[in-house]
């Protein structure tokens, strides 16, 4: 970086010997020469000349830049609008200049272009200029600063200038209008699909366990909570409920964004429903949501989905094997994957309490095809207790309309 930071300043400096050698030249040639012709090319180039002892001397480090964004949170596939106000220090005869933005590193990675723009700044003293981001998908985009470049005619004279001007925005996941039917196990007739919104059954308490955040105040048993000297709460018998938890894969996989797509979907549609949702995910790090409800709750699980990215290290059926979180309380649990895994079935299958419904939901882009490797290893699922739905995005809305096998 020096390297090249070095020859860039000694072909500037190379340029301007070259353009300074040039004036005298026409200098020289008018005054020994003499006549029309030898003086009219000298003050043909003299305006030339002048505009560039300008740019030589003009204080580009004085630029400001500042930076708004319409608003800092949307949601996926929506346009950002962008607009970057130029302050000068003075009015001046600096005819343009090119302002260009740096891009972040997650748009340049889909392929965007960065915003470059020529601005006419002659005598003005303030500019504004606008841009868009059409159909931006989702993610914590930050944009760091911008790069001003002013230059004599010719391009004898340059000078550019990183200005810093930070700003950042938050794109939410999108969601499809879905309706959650939840389902049951090991209850009644098995497991199925019920329309009807049902709760928790509390006056069937089968055992005690220790307190969660999330659990209710009046499941609370205060004489073993005397007797032990810590939180414990009562574990009912659950029949039909509402409240969900999620466990999403986040291995590498072109079909991720789906995969959040749906999650976050999921999670609306169960609060909307009046139950509670969870959400775990190993990211870079392991992030746990605990099955709650509310507002606040919905927005902090959607907050990580706008920004949580496919770069698990840690294989999905170890994150299941190994953290005992996911299975704290005995109540429906949907894993949702891009990619059916027989590691992961086997994990599911003897990790997960037989009193908790197990569903998981393989999300597959559009043109992706159910392989016989896929069947396979849906029959597997199934012979291990596991049902299993294979989703398109073209299929969220009806995730839960029908059987809970395809």
């Amino acid at each position: 970086m020096k390297m090249k930071a070095v020859n860039r300043h000694v072909i500037a400096g190379a340029k301007i010997i070259v353009f300074l050698l040039l004036f005298f030249a026409a200098f020289s040639y008018g005054m020994f020469q003499g006549g029309f012709v030898s003086w009219f090319l000298f003050f043909s180039i003299l305006p030339f000349a002048l505009y560039a002892l300008f740019i030589l001397f003009y204080p580009v480090q004085k630029i400001q830049v500042m930076r708004e964004i319409a608003k800092t949170d949307v949601s996926e596939g929506e346009t950002v609008r962008m607009k970057m106000t130029v302050r000068f220090p003075f009015r001046s005869p600096l005819f343009f200049l090119t302002l260009s933005d740096e891009m972040p590193e997650k748009l340049a990675k889909r392929g965007r272009t960065p915003y470059k723009t020529l601005l006419f700044a002659f005598f003005k003293k303030e500019l504004a200029v606008q841009y868009t981001i059409p159909n931006i998908t989702r993610g914590e985009y930050e944009f760091p600063a911008v790069r001003v470049y002013v230059a004599d005619w010719f391009g004898f004279v340059e000078k550019s200038r990183r200005i810093p001007c930070e700003a950042s925005f938050l794109v939410y996941p999108a969601v499809v209008d879905m309706v959650y039917r939840p389902f049951e196990n090991y209850f009644d007739q098995g497991m199925a699909a019920v329309r009807d919104q049902v709760k928790r059954d509390s006056t069937m308490a089968v055992q005690l366990r220790d307190y969660q955040p999330g659990d209710r105040f009046s499941w609370i048993h205060w004489k073993a909570t005397a007797r032990r000297n810590e939180l414990m709460t009562k574990e009912f018998e659950q029949r039909q409920t509402n409240d969900l938890m999620i466990v999403l894969d986040c291995s590498p996989s072109g079909t991720f964004d789906l995969a959040v797509k749906f999650t976050a979907s999921l999670i609306r549609a169960v609060i909307k429903k009046g139950g509670q949702a969870g959400l775990y995910a190993c990211e870079k790090e392991r992030h746990y949501f605990p099955v709650q409800g509310g507002v606040f709750h919905k927005q902090a699980m959607f907050y990580f989905l706008a920004k949580v990215e496919d770069e698990s290290a840690i294989p999905w059926h170890k994150q299941i094997e190994n953290d005992p979180v996911i299975f704290l309380q005995n109540i429906n649990k949907i894993f949702v994957t891009t990619a059916l895994r027989e590691e992961d079935i086997e994990a599911i299958a003897k990790n997960v309490s037989p009193r908790g419904a197990k569903l998981l939901v393989c999300v597959k882009g559009n043109d992706e095809q159910i392989s016989p490797g896929d069947t396979k290893l849906m029959n597997l699922a199934k012979s291990r207790g596991i049902f299993v739905k294979i989703l398109r995005e073209e299929n969220f809305a009806n995730a839960f309309g029908g059987g809970m096998d395809r």
